[in-house]
């Protein structure tokens, strides 16, 4: 493996540590400064920057919690500041992210106002997203998430406000069920809601199976809440396809036993098919495909979406959103909804503009 390394130009390297989001991980590890003594500088900036962006995550992370707290707003933090200190009790570990909150369905529209008064906004401009109409309803059920930006000095703030955790439907139990048994973690006094360890674990798992174990520092956090349970626990678990599969990818990069016994028990074709997608995504650059190509590669990735998980809510939530997105619904501009024809030719439009790139 080291060998393979040596094979590579040192900018190759860093595009793959930043591609993988790994630079807090390598930065001081002595075998790294040994054998790549050329990486030693750029790695130590690059995770400086990433101890700064965490640090201003966690003074948000603080700020909004309290804001919920105090409007009387049930509201889970995932991944980002929590998670980091559950698996490292360090706050700067994780490194940059967004930060995604989790609310009750019938409070996102308490929750888009409350955010609105402190200085965020749609991303995208209007949505039908918290409405009581069918479109709302429709697009809370194919979708899981919205995203709201503010603008503070020089720097861009962003938060994902989910109604549901996670893209594989029907793995984690409600909000309300959650919520009942929501762990803790306190920044600089102020208590912020999580999952448990438990629940965190299974998040991951569902995270990386959605991305295809795309990054690296995703697996990161699944073997660290898997050293975190007991085996029996994991075991259990895996009984869900996205964390047996998973475990199947992580098994691949620790030595630790269970999740190879769980690999070890995972049908041979679904370990193989999970490994081999997990290379391809790594090693894949991603770039927008076009005509034909577009064409293939949508179908080919909800193929893999649908398979993740075979729950009626997951299977017919992605099903449906690869023919109407809710972006097609209402015009993000005026706010108004558009008619039946109106998503028609949405649609269409969009289907020709990919299609006039087409490359013969």
């Amino acid at each position: 493996f080291i060998s393979d390394l040596f094979l590579n130009a040192p900018s190759d390297l860093m595009e793959a540590v930043q591609l993988h989001r790994l630079a807090i991980f390598l930065a001081g590890d002595s075998l790294i400064e040994k054998l790549f003594c050329d990486l030693n500088l750029p790695l130590k900036e690059i995770a400086r920057n990433e101890t700064l962006a965490a640090l201003a995550l966690t003074g948000l992370t603080h700020e909004i919690s309290a804001l919920f707290e105090m409007n009387g707003i049930p509201m889970m933090v995932l991944k980002g500041i929590p998670l980091s200190l559950q698996t490292t009790q360090t706050v700067t570990a994780r490194g940059r992210g967004d930060l995604d909150l989790w609310v009750r369905p019938r409070d996102l529209s308490a929750a888009i106002n409350l955010l609105e008064s402190v200085g965020f906004r749609l991303t995208r401009g209007f949505s039908c997203f918290a409405d009581s109409t069918f479109q709302g309803l429709y697009s809370r059920f194919v979708s899981i998430e919205i995203s709201l930006m503010r603008i503070r000095g020089q720097h861009i703030q962003f938060i994902d406000l989910h109604w549901d955790p996670s893209h594989i439907r029907g793995v984690l139990p409600s909000f309300k069920t959650i919520w009942e048994q929501r762990a803790y973690v306190s920044v600089n006094g102020q208590k912020i809601a999580t999952l448990p360890i438990k629940l965190a674990f299974v998040h991951s798992c569902c995270h990386a199976n959605h991305d295809y174990w795309r990054s690296l520092r995703q697996l990161v956090d699944v073997i660290r809440l898997g050293m975190l349970l007991p085996s029996h626990d994991i075991l259990d678990l895996s009984k869900c396809r996205p964390v047996s599969k998973t475990c199947c990818v992580a098994a691949e990069l620790t030595e630790e036993s269970v999740f190879n016994l769980i690999s070890a028990r995972v049908p041979l074709p679904r370990t193989v098919f999970a490994r081999k997608e997990a290379r391809r995504a790594q090693l894949f650059v991603s770039k927008d495909s076009e005509g034909k190509k577009w064409i293939f590669s949508r179908i080919r990735s909800a193929l893999r979406v649908l398979n993740c998980h075979h729950h009626f809510a997951h299977f017919f939530s992605h099903l449906f959103f690869n023919f109407v997105t809710p972006a097609a619904l209402m015009n993000s501009k005026t706010g108004r909804y558009r008619s039946l024809l109106e998503i028609i030719l949405y649609r269409w439009n969009l289907f020709r503009r990919y299609m006039s790139n087409s490359e013969e």
